[in-house]
């Protein structure tokens, strides 16, 4: 059949949504700090879509079965593929209903005269029970102070033991987090956006009512392919959000062809077997840009006893504990913790911005340009440096002089390079670097070098 443009509002007028029991539970609002981010993006996303400031989002395709029920005298859409972003706009549509007064909307929408609600959840009957009683029935929102799932599970139909049903957890952490996002917004606007003009769209692809819904083809619709990694979720987020035009089709090119090759081939084993953790390998390389970025933050004007405040020009200031995050993961082999590599995570921390964005860009950039993709090697021109040696040993296990190293090719001046390259090599072979401070130091000396007119350097 032919896709067709629907809203959550516009679907529901057609179709009742039906998820069945060989369906997955609801894993957006899981616990783990893999779902969190993905909650905290997704909700990100829909509030922006309802910005007058933002465009509509569409949520891509969404697949499943039209099938005629004839003794009920209704159509039902049984989604293969689209349970978790349908049970999201479930949950934000009873929620603005919730703040805004509007649930005998709500409830008139997804019941009607005859009561029968249009999304039915099978996956438990707690969890079929729990959305019936939540579309049915309305809730007091007068005391505001309380969570969201607090009052849910104060109601008197709310049984203790659907606290049990992992659907019904994730559906009331997904609430809380809702409430968390926009509870300070218009959300008068928000709910009249949302049912009437549809600004959060997706294709429907329904298949003809005989196509077989047996129970291998969800086990293959829900364990297709792999999870994308976290950095792969992280090159999506940092090209959609963060790069300027001039900059995102330069990281389009590269990213996954001579950026990659470039850590690709130095960690290739002699045999010729391939690396395991390339995807490891330039999540740190760009953590260690965002580290050189990092050291330049002015320290913190510390308050003295008897003397007048100082006032802050800006909230960009130097924190050792992030600085020493990014050095050791940088430096080291070990283990890079998820969130310390996530995207929301950089973000939120304001470690990583446009502005830095550009540079990691830049970065890529500086070092690319040594790199041959044809002959899968550099070129060796940075004498005394020897970029080469510099580079192996980066991919394999890079210490401090290493990255400083690669810090001064990213930053020379086009001209005198032979003096810049000699310079920078006695200041960082000459300086005893024992920890971050000596590090930060460093970084900063080089930076400071770059600026300076003398010996010829510009």
């Amino acid at each position: 059949m032919e896709a067709k443009e629907y809203n959550f509002w516009s679907l529901t007028e057609i179709y009742h949504l039906v998820f069945p029991r060989i369906q997955r539970d609801y894993a957006q609002g899981r616990l783990t700090f893999k779902a969190s981010q993905v909650r905290k993006a997704f909700i990100k996303s829909l509030k922006s879509a309802l910005s007058e400031a933002n465009p509509a989002v569409n949520l891509d395709f969404i697949y499943g079965v039209q099938r005629m029920d004839v003794k009920a005298d209704e159509t039902r859409f049984i989604p293969l593929d689209g349970q978790q972003r349908l049970t999201t706009l479930f949950l934000l549509h009873w929620y603005l209903a919730y703040k805004t007064n509007n649930h005998d909307v709500f409830k008139g929408h997804l019941s009607g005269k005859d009561e029968k609600v249009r999304f039915l959840y099978e996956t438990r009957d707690s969890a079929k029970a729990f959305c019936e009683n939540m579309i049915k029935n309305n809730i007091d929102n007068s005391d505001e102070q309380k969570p969201v799932s607090w009052n849910i599970r104060n109601q008197n139909w709310f049984l203790t033991m659907w606290t049990e049903d992992p659907t019904v957890q994730g559906m009331l952490t997904m609430l809380d987090a809702m409430d968390d996002a926009f509870k300070e917004d218009n959300l008068e606007d928000y709910w009249d956006r949302l049912t009437n003009k549809g600004y959060i769209r997706f294709y429907v692809l329904p298949f003809d009512e005989n196509y077989s819904l047996g129970e291998d083809l969800y086990i293959k619709m829900n364990a297709r392919g792999l999870a994308l990694t976290t950095f792969e979720n992280f090159k999506a987020s940092f090209e959609e959000e963060l790069l300027e035009v001039d900059t995102k089709e330069s990281f389009k090119s590269h990213i996954d062809t001579k950026w990659t090759n470039m850590f690709w081939y130095p960690m290739t084993t002699e045999k010729g077997n391939p690396p395991e953790k390339v995807d490891t390998e330039m999540m740190r390389f760009i953590r260690m840009l965002l580290s050189f970025q990092y050291a330049l933050r002015k320290d913190e004007i510390k308050e003295k006893e008897g003397e007048p405040a100082y006032e802050k020009v800006d909230d960009k200031v130097f924190d050792e504990r992030i600085f020493g995050g990014l050095l050791v993961n940088a430096k080291g082999k070990d283990f890079i913790p998820d969130d310390e590599q996530n995207y929301v995570y950089l973000t939120e921390k304001g470690i990583l911005d446009k502005d830095s964005a550009k540079k990691i860009v830049e970065g890529f950039t500086a070092i690319g340009d040594y790199w041959d993709n044809d002959k899968h090697s550099w070129e060796d021109s940075l004498k005394p440096i020897m970029f080469k040696d510099v580079w192996n040993t980066f991919c394999k296990k890079p210490d401090y002089r290493t990255q400083l190293f690669i810090l001064a090719i990213i930053i020379a001046p086009a001209d005198n390079r032979d003096c810049w390259f000699r310079l920078c090599r006695n200041l960082v072979c000459n300086t005893i670097i024992n920890d971050k401070k000596d590090m930060r130091w460093l970084i900063k000396k080089l930076y400071e070098l770059k600026g300076l007119q003398y010996f010829g350097l510009k």
